[in-house]
């Protein structure tokens, strides 16, 4: 048995196979991977919702931007020209002016009032380079500053055929002018008679460099570009401004402004732009911003979303390769456990195998004790008594008085024999765990003891025990010890008394057995179950040693504890626990 023990504590653990120790590392790695996988993925996602999120937020920002500066901007021109319309229309409403055309001719009588109030006209409106009157069929009668188009006929002028056709201010198509080679902006008006006959017409034309001031300080300020374009489609101010020529513009927002619908386009690529038409004026006005400069925001909001992405993807490397060191830490020390377990299963298995083997070592050498103790022990006592049977007349007192005492003595022996492989076979022997009633098996262990109750006049007394779950016949084995030595240390005690009771302590039942019978000393009370412990003299109270020891392994077994309380001379109380409680 010995060489078997130290076999099994040299015993290792069988190696792993280089196929399963393989697999075991992939373990690891397969979970990183994965787990770089779904973060760099989710990484990416969220940045690239981040800047077509972004991106889209501030497009749409930017079309409503220019489209708000194209509407305002072109109210902002309506309002210039028509303030010049305005003007117009109060000189040509002159009685004065209508009663010097009334003969379709300025008498030189009239000639210097009508200088006068064309000059006065040029004045009112800013910028004018001149004035002119002609008359119903076309033919100027007079301008101002000088008079070189007197008597030209301007009747195919579209401004002219606006005015006779229209009795409000007309602005005609963008003219270049002929000394001057700028834009000019024909602005007429019909005179009409108090009876409502046509007398003629009075324009004013005045340069476009005051819209191309505007244009150029809008470009300043916040850096859109604006187009305005006449009737005809022909430019009328820019921000690089030098038109000395007309100059047709082709981008196809302003057809579409021109037929009075305000909006967005970006499909050029290169430019963001929104169009509206020009109120009163029949006009049309671009805004539009290279994508360059409407964009920069955007990008440098792109570049901070990429920085910040790529400062997330180095962190969630550096958290991958914590991941790494960490799985990689606990996957060998699952391995190491693992290994462990396996170590410790076969150590068990074989420490079990060697246990087995010593327990049936032990039931050889318990009846090896049985047998050869016996039959030497059986011979002592039966020459004693064939001694004391033929030769006991012969024998004097004392010779007499030694062979009974080994007769007594063999006998003893015997019977703490018979106790000693009670005892060993207890820790060894199967159980059958059962709902009893203690009650009834305490009843049965009185029944046996009711001889030594009744010779010692012992007062055996049973409360109704709750039920517990336990082996019946070991349970019988601690109430008859326990109620034997209660009646064995109480006999010839005035009113005997032994009672089996329980009470509840701490939510758990604690069965009791109760004497009145000399107790014992509690400085000795850890004694009480070791094998061949007494705290009485033999001589007094007889017995083996071992019956409290067999009273503790019985209830160790059943995962309960035993313990004693005592006074000298006034009794002893023995509690018992079992951990199997019925409910």
């Amino acid at each position: 048995m010995e060489g078997s023990l130290r076999s099994s504590i040299r015993l290792a653990a069988p190696p792993r196979s280089d196929a399963t120790g393989h697999l075991e590392s992939l373990r690891p790695v397969r979970l990183i991977v994965l787990y770089a996988l779904l973060s760099y993925a989710m990484l990416i996602a969220l940045t690239a919702s981040a800047i077509v999120f972004g991106d889209n937020a501030v497009r749409q920002q930017i079309d409503q931007s220019l489209l708000a500066s194209a509407t305002a901007s072109a109210n902002l021109v309506g309002q210039s020209l028509q303030a010049r319309g305005d003007a117009l229309g109060g000189f040509t409403d002159r009685p004065l002016v209508i009663s010097a055309m009334e003969d379709q001719k300025i008498d030189p009588t009239e000639l210097a009032t009508m200088d006068t109030s064309l000059w006065q006209l040029a004045d009112a409106v800013g910028g004018a380079d001149s004035v002119a009157i002609t008359d119903a069929s076309g033919y100027v009668l007079d301008s101002y500053p000088n008079r070189t188009t007197v008597g030209n006929n301007l009747s195919y002028r579209d401004w002219f055929r606006g005015a006779v056709s229209s009795s409000s201010p007309y602005l005609g198509n963008v003219i270049i002018g002929s000394t001057s080679r700028v834009p000019l902006i024909p602005l007429a008006k019909q005179i009409v008679s108090p009876d409502g006959r046509l007398l003629g017409v009075m324009v004013v034309t005045f340069q476009a460099d005051r819209l191309d001031q505007y244009v150029k300080a809008f470009d300043t300020s916040i850096g859109v570009q604006l187009t305005i374009a006449d009737r005809a489609g022909n430019v009328v101010a820019r921000p690089e401004g030098g038109i000395t020529q007309l100059i047709a513009e082709t981008d196809p927002d302003i057809a579409t402004a021109l037929r009075g619908v305000t909006g967005n386009d970006n499909s050029s690529g290169r430019t963001m732009e929104a169009y509206a038409p020009v109120p009163w004026a029949g006009w049309a006005l671009t805004a539009e911003v290279p994508v360059s400069v409407a964009l920069a925001g955007l990008n440098r909001m792109t570049g901070s979303v990429a920085l910040i992405a790529f400062i997330l993807a180095l962190a969630n490397l550096g958290g991958i390769h914590l991941l790494r060191a960490n799985l990689t830490s606990r996957f060998r020390a699952e391995a190491g456990l693992k290994d462990l377990n396996t170590s410790l299963e076969a150590r068990v298995a074989t420490r079990t195998a060697a246990l087995e083997a010593s327990n049936r070592e032990l039931d050889s050498f318990a009846y090896s004790v049985s047998h050869d103790l016996r039959a030497p022990l059986r011979a002592m006592s039966g020459f004693a008594n064939l001694l004391l049977d033929k030769q006991g007349l012969r024998l004097d007192a004392d010779a007499r008085q030694y062979a009974e005492r080994i007769d007594v003595n063999a006998k003893k022996m015997g019977s703490l024999i018979d106790e000693l492989l009670r005892f060993s076979r207890l820790g060894r022997a199967a159980m059958t765990m059962e709902r009893i009633d203690p009650t009834l098996v305490a009843k049965a262990a009185i029944q046996d003891l009711a001889a030594q109750a009744k010779e010692g006049k012992v007062e055996v007394v049973v409360d109704q025990l709750p039920p517990c779950i336990c082996d019946p016949a070991l349970i019988k084995h601690v109430y008859a010890n326990l109620i034997g030595n209660a009646i064995k240390f109480s006999r010839g005690r005035p009113a005997a008394r032994v009672e089996v009771s329980s009470h509840l302590e701490g939510g758990h039942t604690v069965y009791d057995v109760r004497d009145n019978g000399v107790g014992f000393d509690m400085r000795y009370a850890d004694k009480l179950f070791g094998v061949f412990q007494r705290l009485h003299s033999e001589a007094q109270y007889e017995g083996t040693g071992v019956g409290l020891a067999i009273v503790q392994k019985v209830i160790q077994r059943h995962s309960g504890r035993v313990w004693a309380e005592a006074i000298v001379d006034k009794g002893a109380t023995f509690h018992f626990t079992v951990g199997g409680e019925a409910t």
